[in-house]
C-alpha cells in the first residue's frame, strides 16, 4: 500500500481523488455484494417454513388437537411430495423463468447482466430447492412437527448470526453508502470550481472528514460484529 501523502492544490484535484477512491469503494462492496444477498434471503425463505411449523405447533395447543394428528397430518403431506414430485420441480422451474424473464436491465450480452442473474435467479432456486428438501426430510421423521421446527429454526438463526457475525450486509452497506458519498462530493467540488469558489481549508476539512467517517465505520463495524455473541452472552448473565 502506498504511503506517499496526497496533496491536493484545488477543487480539481480533489475531485478527481474522490473519483478514484468512488471507484475503489464500489468495487469492494461487490466482494460481499452476492454473500450480502445469500445470507439475507436464507432466513427470509427458511423462516417462511418456521413459521408454518410454529402455526402447526400452536395448533396442536388448542384443546381437542392432538400433536399425533398434527404429526400425522404432516406425514400424509411428506406422501404427496413424493408422489407428486413431478409438480415440485415444474413450480421450481416457473419460479426460475419468471425470475429470469421478469428482470431487466443490462444488455444480455454483457457480465453485469449474468451477473445479476446469478444473483436474482440462481441464488433463490437454491435456496428454496435446498429448503424443500429439508422440509420433505422434516416431514419424514418420526416426529415430523419438532423436527421441522429445530431444522428450519437452526439454519435461519444460524444465517442471520452469520451476516451479523461475519458482516457481510454492513461491510456491502457501508462501501456502497461511502462510495455515493464520494461521488456526490466530487460533483459538489467540480460545481464549486465551474462557479469560480476559492478553495480554502473547510472544503478539505469537509473531504478529510469523509474518509475519517469510513475508517471510523469500519473501525466500529470490526470490533461490534467480532465481539458480538461475546456481548450478547455478557448481557444475558448480567440479566441473572
Amino acid at each position: 500500500m502506498s504511503t506517499t501523502p496526497v496533496k491536493f492544490s484545488g477543487f480539481e484535484d480533489m475531485a478527481a481523488y474522490l473519483s478514484a477512491q468512488n471507484e475503489k469503494l464500489w468495487n469492494k462492496s461487490k466482494e460481499t455484494e452476492l454473500l450480502s444477498y445469500l445470507f439475507r434471503r436464507i432466513p427470509l425463505i427458511f423462516g417462511a417454513f418456521l413459521t408454518f411449523f410454529l402455526l402447526c405447533l400452536l395448533v396442536s395447543l388448542c384443546k381437542g388437537i392432538a400433536l399425533t394428528s398434527i404429526n400425522q397430518w404432516l406425514q400424509s403431506l411428506q406422501s404427496c411430495f413424493t408422489y407428486h414430485k413431478t409438480w415440485f420441480f415444474v413450480i421450481l422451474g416457473f419460479n426460475v423463468f419468471c425470475a429470469f424473464f421478469c428482470h431487466v436491465g443490462a444488455p444480455v450480452n454483457s457480465w453485469k447482466f449474468w451477473r445479476k442473474k446469478i444473483k436474482v435467479v440462481i441464488v433463490p432456486f437454491l435456496i428454496q430447492f435446498v429448503a424443500m428438501l429439508c422440509f420433505i426430510f422434516s416431514l419424514a421423521a418420526v416426529q415430523p412437527l419438532i423436527a421441522g421446527a429445530v431444522i428450519m429454526g437452526t439454519v435461519t438463526v444460524t444465517s442471520m448470526l452469520i451476516n451479523r457475525t461475519l458482516g457481510f450486509t454492513r461491510r456491502y452497506e457501508r462501501y456502497r453508502f461511502f462510495s455515493t458519498r464520494a461521488k456526490q462530493l466530487a460533483i459538489q467540488f467540480r460545481t464549486l470550481e465551474e462557479m469560480e469558489i476559492t478553495c480554502t481549508e473547510l472544503h478539505v476539512r469537509e473531504l478529510a472528514a469523509l474518509f475519517e467517517a469510513l475508517a471510523s465505520s469500519k473501525h466500529n463495524a470490526t470490533v461490534g460484529d467480532s465481539f458480538y455473541l461475546l456481548k450478547q452472552l455478557e448481557k444475558r448473565v448480567a440479566e441473572l
